[in-house]
């Protein structure tokens, strides 16, 4: 990931928690989805907010945006904080995404997952070639 100022989104096998730092330190924003054995640390809730038009599927529901830090102390815990967002898409399947991009609004972190790499027909990342 070379330029800065870019949204980059991943796939969660990428999930590298001291990259994560460095590229929230470069400014390079990304979001990917998080591992369902991750250890996460809550810090504060945040609001949900939603975009004035819908930008997710009917049925998608947001459940919960928050403030969080990644890892363990034993092993490695991110040093910047994060947002985890939550939903549960209209088959019922729950997906936890994290970024480091404040700015946006927690339906267009989650659309921004979904219409990418969430659509395997759009996007195949090839996972041995990638330098991410």
């Amino acid at each position: 990931m070379d330029t800065k100022h870019c949204i980059y989104v991943f796939d969660k096998a990428y999930s590298d928690y001291k990259k994560f730092d460095q590229y929230t330190r470069d400014e390079k924003y990304f979001v990917t989805r998080l591992k369902d054995n991750a250890v996460v640390t809550e810090v504060k809730d945040l609001r949900i907010s939603r975009s004035d038009n819908r930008l997710l599927d009917l049925g998608t529901q947001i459940l919960c945006d928050k403030v969080v830090k990644l890892g363990s102390l034993y092993t490695y815990q991110t040093k910047e904080t994060y947002r985890l967002i939550k939903i549960l898409d209209k088959t019922g399947k729950e997906l936890t995404f994290i970024t480091n991009i404040d700015e946006l609004f927690s339906e267009e972190i989650a659309r921004l997952y979904k219409k990418t790499l969430g659509n395997r027909n759009f996007l195949q990342v090839d996972k041995a070639k990638s330098k991410i």
